[in-house]
Formats: C-alpha cells, structure tokens, sequence
C-alpha cells in the first residue's frame, strides 16, 4: 500500500507525517495517503500522533463531502460529441456478420475514452496515463474487428458475440487504470463501488429518457406523424453515448482521488444498504441450492440453461460482495460489523461450493463432446471466480482485526484476474481456434 511503509516509520515523527502529507497533496494522492494512515490507526490505535492525524483526516472528509458543481463545460460537449458518434456508427451501414452491430463492439471503447478525457481535463492531471490507455482500448477493439474475418465461418459469431462484452469489461478496466494508477487496494475498491453507482445513475437517467421518448413519439404517432429512422437513431443511440459521459459527471468528482469521493450521498448511500440487505436472503438461496445439489449434481451437465444460470448466479454473487464489502470500518456499525464479515463468509463459502459445481459440469460436458471457444471461456471464468473466492476466504482468516484491508486486497486481486482473462478472450482465443 502506497505511503503505508513510509507512515509506520515515521510512528513518532510529527515533521515526517506532515511532509508525507504535502507531498501527497502536491502529487494529487491524497486519498493514499489517508488509506495507508488510517489503516496505520486502526492496527495501532493506541498512538497518539496516528489519532490526532486520523480525527484531522476525517474531518477533512467531513468538509469535502460538500459537492462541487459538476463541469459542465467539459461533460457537455464530451457527451455531445460521444453522443453523436453513437448516432453516425448505428447506422444499419455499419454492422459485422450482417447482423452484428459494429457500435456494439467499439462503444464502450468510445464511451470509455470519453469518460477518461472528462475526468482528466476537468482533474487537471497528468495525461500521459490517460494517452496510453485510451490508445490501448482502441487497439483491443480494433484488434477484435479486423480478426473476426480471418476465423472460419462457423466461429466469427461466436468470437464476436464473446468479444462484445469482454471488450466492454476491458474498456472499463482501462478507466479504473488511468484513474488510479499506482494506487492502493483501498482506492481500487473504491473505484469500483463508484462504478455501480455509476451504473445505477445511467439506469436512471435511461429510465428518465426511456419515458419521455415513449411519450413524445406516442404523441406524434396520435397525429399520424412517423418519427424518421435517424431521428430514432439519434434519441436511443446517441442519448446512449450522452448518458454515458453525463452519469458519470453526475456523481464522480474529476478533482479527487477515487477513496476521497463522497459515498454517504444520494445513490452511494443507498446502495450498500440494499446490498447489505440481501446478503441474508442470498445466504439462505444459496444454502437450499447446495442442499439440492447432491439431488440434481448432473442438471448442469445434462442441461445448458441450468448452467448458464449457475454461472450467471456466481457472478451476481462477486457484485454482491464487493457491494456488501465497506470502504472503510467505521463506514459501518459497531454492532453489525461481525455480522456483515460473517454474511461475506458465508456467501462467499457457498460460493466456492456453487462455483466447483458449475465447473465441474462444464468439465464433464466438454469431456463429452469438444472444447470450444464458449466452454474455454466459461473454465476460464469459472476458475478466475473460484480463485478469487478462496482468497477472499483465505484473507479474511489471515487478517484478524483488519478484514477490511482483507477485502480490499482480495478485490484489487480480482480485478488484475479480470484483465489478465478479459485480454486472453479478445487477443488470445482467435489464435487458439
């Protein structure tokens, strides 16, 4: 953890801690700095100088959580000018396979290098990290576009429809990389749970434009007007592109480090509530589900929607335990802080036992038959899940008092995992078959 060395040297020097302090501020990394002290705090909280700095920190948090006003005069034209990119490439001109929409396997890279010049021009940082990922993004996609052709016929399909969504989880890695660089875990997790609500905000925001669309073209429809292709193109595609620079505008601040935005606001304070609340009623699904599997083991094996199911399950489950998982442990309650830990175990427990299952049907069925790019795909994920949940476990029995800082490496772990396998299906899988 970046500063955290640095800070249990300097346990009794005031003039060291202060310094560290002023060079992360003029270095734009604050929020490491406040990650590695207060996690120097709370395993040694009898030291009188890291308990002055954690009660200085925190109520610099406190002030900061006064938002300031989204700029508008960055986001604005971005999201125009993502939005109309999205309108000229949904033209039925642009598809692949005949079929396949071309903006489907480039948009998230498009959006994502939208997003990535909002949060460094309006943050005002270095953009050499922003460069270099925007430029690996466009490579990927590229790279997918021009193989796809080259694959005999029987597979282009089905590459491009697996490439589809692991070109969007790498356009998302390469945000979460040109924000944080080489922050700590702690920020790592902070940027994801900002993602979800990020998410959950452009789900509003297409809600919100869902209903007005629906109304204004039923209003012309009444007066027998046909609302034009292009015209349709453009309120569903290119509010598409809009939406996505403008969600996160909405609710990520370009000027702080991902650990120092503001979580106890709006959607980011009513997120972990909802997650945190269905960890119960998951522990109880999952219980009944293990408890039938001895009755149904070869379902997966025999049925192929079963195991899609299972797999889409296991990855449901990875959300919830990052939702479920605080920044931070004072972000909980004293009294439901043993039980929240517990909830993860548990779920995460099952998990394991749901996880060995999906995989070893998909085993048996490739046993079966032949391995193909869907079934390496799935081992694939299967495996990258499974390891990331016996970690998961295996830190939170290792790191006692600190199973916050357990998570958080556990989830910066899972995420180099994500990368590792999502540059393996797009760049590695056309070279195997």
């Amino acid at each position: 953890m970046e500063f955290l060395i640095d800070i249990q040297q300097n346990h009794d020097n005031a003039e060291g801690l202060e310094a560290l302090y002023q060079f992360s501020r003029k270095e734009h990394t604050e929020g490491a700095f406040k990650s590695a002290l207060f996690t120097s705090y709370e395993q040694t909280p009898g030291n009188l100088l890291y308990a002055a700095w954690y009660y200085r920190l925190s109520h610099v948090e406190e002030d900061e959580k006064t938002e300031r006003g989204i700029n508008w005069l960055v986001a604005v034209p971005l999201a125009l000018l993502t939005g109309f990119i999205f309108w000229a490439l949904s033209d039925e001109r642009f598809v692949m396979l005949d079929q396949i929409p071309v903006l489907g396997l480039i948009g998230a890279p498009l959006a994502a290098l939208a997003i990535i010049a909002y949060l460094f021009i309006g943050g005002k940082r270095a953009k050499l990290p922003a460069v270099w990922t925007g430029l690996g993004l466009l490579v990927v996609a590229g790279y997918a576009y021009f193989i796809h052709p080259i694959l005999r016929t029987n597979l282009q399909e089905t590459y491009l429809t697996m490439a589809i969504p692991h070109v969007a989880l790498l356009s998302w890695i390469g945000i979460g990389w040109s924000v944080l660089g080489r922050h700590d875990e702690k920020a790592r997790l902070a940027f994801i749970l900002k993602s979800f609500e990020v998410l959950v905000t452009a789900g509003l925001y297409a809600i919100a434009g869902g209903i007005f669309s629906g109304v204004s073209i039923g209003m012309f429809s009444a007066l027998g007007v046909e609302i034009p292709e292009a015209v349709a193109r453009l309120i569903f595609a290119g509010g598409t592109g809009v939406i996505s620079v403008i969600a996160v505008a909405s609710v990520y601040d370009p000027l702080r480090d991902p650990a120092a935005q503001s979580f106890g606001q709006g959607v980011s304070r009513l997120m972990p509530i909802l997650v945190r609340l269905l960890l119960p009623a998951t522990l109880v699904v999952l219980v009944i589900y293990v408890a039938l599997i001895p009755f149904n083991f070869r379902a997966p094996i025999e049925n192929r929607q079963v195991l899609i199911i299972n797999n889409g399950m296991l990855f449901a489950v990875m959300g919830l335990l990052l939702g479920a998982s605080p920044l931070k442990e004072d972000d909980l309650p004293v009294k439901i802080r043993p039980w929240i830990r517990r909830g993860i175990i548990a779920v995460a427990s099952l998990a394991v036992l749901v996880s060995l299952h999906a995989l070893t049907a998909i085993v048996f069925r490739t046993l079966e038959g032949t391995l193909t790019i869907n079934r390496t795909i799935v081992i694939g994920w299967n495996l990258a899940n499974l390891g990331i949940l016996i970690t998961l476990l295996v830190n939170q029995f290792r790191s006692g008092a600190s199973w916050v800082t357990g998570l958080q490496r556990t989830f910066s772990v899972g995420t180099v995992i994500y990368l590792i396998w999502g540059l393996f299906v797009v760049l590695g899988i056309p070279l195997l078959y």
